[in-house]
């Protein structure tokens, strides 16, 4: 029983301390991170300004897609990256693991895709129609083993959830996926997030650009898929 003038101690464990994320490079134009899986592009970018107030986003990836991001750390930094993506002058390779086994080992897939903003996804079709966009994706079979197929994949376009919904609508559904995948094989597996992984990255500037240093400088991490 407590009485009036009685010190009363609390004693609790701190919170824990949630690491800032590290750059694999920076300099003082731009900063390039890994973006871990389960994080959207938003929260990320908000963890990368904790560290560079200066950051700027410039380019997402999805909340499951993990690997390289790159940020521009100054209005013309920011200028030319987003001109950049935009006219798609940057390479952009990725590895992921899907179900099944492509008939050819390297192909481009070419579809026409519609978005549907309220549902947050995408349809991909094999012909034209009214408000769609032409998309190309790129792949290549790296290693194939129980039916699963090891692919790097080259963006030729970039529209929400290309790689998932093109790869999806081949036939190649990506392992793990869990709005365009194979939701019997993710159950079986215990595969909850998409086996999808942004490892590379290639810049390419103008001759009068400031960031012209960078042009052909590829940005790359270790392939986190692969070894089926």
């Amino acid at each position: 029983m407590c009485e009036k003038g009685d010190l009363i101690e609390v004693y609790t464990r701190p919170a824990p301390v949630k690491a800032l994320p590290v750059p694999v490079y920076q300099d003082d134009n731009i900063a390039v991170f890994n973006k871990p899986c389960g994080i959207t592009s938003e929260d990320f970018f908000s963890e990368v300004r904790a560290l560079i107030p200066s950051a700027r986003a410039v380019h997402r990836l999805d909340r499951n897609t993990r690997g390289i991001t790159v940020f521009a750390l100054n209005a013309a930094a920011e200028v030319e990256l987003l001109a950049g993506f935009k006219s798609r002058a940057f390479k952009k390779l990725y590895v992921t693991e899907v179900v099944g086994v492509p008939e050819r080992s390297e192909a481009t897939l070419v579809g026409y895709l519609i978005k549907d903003a309220e549902k947050g996804e995408v349809t991909v079709y094999s012909e034209r129609r009214a408000g769609a966009v032409e998309i190309k994706t790129h792949y290549r079979v790296l290693k194939s083993s129980g039916g699963i197929s090891a692919l790097e994949v080259e963006l030729l376009t970039g529209r929400t959830h290309q790689i998932r919904a093109h790869l999806a609508h081949a036939g190649y559904p990506i392992v793990g996926d869990g709005k365009y995948g194979n939701f019997e094989y993710n159950r079986k597996i215990g595969e909850r997030h998409q086996r999808l992984q942004a490892f590379s990255l290639t810049l390419a500037f103008d001759g009068g650009s400031p960031l012209g240093y960078l042009s052909g400088v590829e940005f790359s991490l270790p392939k986190e898929f692969g070894d089926i």
